[in-house]
């Protein structure tokens, strides 16, 4: 792969997750080049830009800076080459598949979210219909908290 394969397909979200660093909701991280207390590093896609320190860069920079080594290193790290190996290839291939089972992972979650929300609603509307402490009011109250206990659990999961 040459420089701007690479660029085209790693993001710089998979450059900071390989190096063990979490992105907050509003794409924000603790600037890696400086101390701070909140995170004033935003992430885009393809680069990155600190409003604390005015670090800017793209994916080989901020690979660079993490390990600590030269372009040559973090090119190959991120899994360039002239001429693609072996190695390169089983990389990549590994990657594509982490990809594609994240992205089923998340789209069974949906699914699982979306049918519990549905359960969650036909409880609802059982409970407001029936008379309290009715049998099936009771057994409604009961579901219901057991899949709001479900839906809180797979969405902590989804994080």
């Amino acid at each position: 792969m040459t420089k701007d394969e690479l660029k085209a397909t790693v993001t710089m979200k998979e450059v900071l997750h390989r190096n063990g660093i979490n992105i907050n909701r509003n794409g924000f991280i603790s600037c890696p080049f400086h101390i701070e207390k909140t995170a004033s590093m935003k992430i885009y896609d393809d680069s990155f830009h600190c409003f604390g320190c005015g670090a800017t860069g793209d994916i080989f920079d901020m690979e660079m800076h993490l390990n600590g080594c030269n372009f040559r290193t973090a090119f190959e790290l991120l899994g360039g080459a002239d001429k693609p190996s072996w190695r390169t290839m089983v990389m990549a291939m590994k990657a594509r598949k982490a990809r594609n089972e994240a992205e089923q992972l998340r789209h069974v979650n949906a699914m699982r979210i979306r049918s519990i929300q549905l359960r969650v609603t036909a409880y609802r509307n059982i409970i407001t219909a029936e008379p309290p402490f009715s049998d099936l009011w009771c057994y409604c109250i009961d579901k219901l908290q057991y899949q709001v206990y479900l839906l809180e659990t797979v969405l902590e999961l989804d994080k």
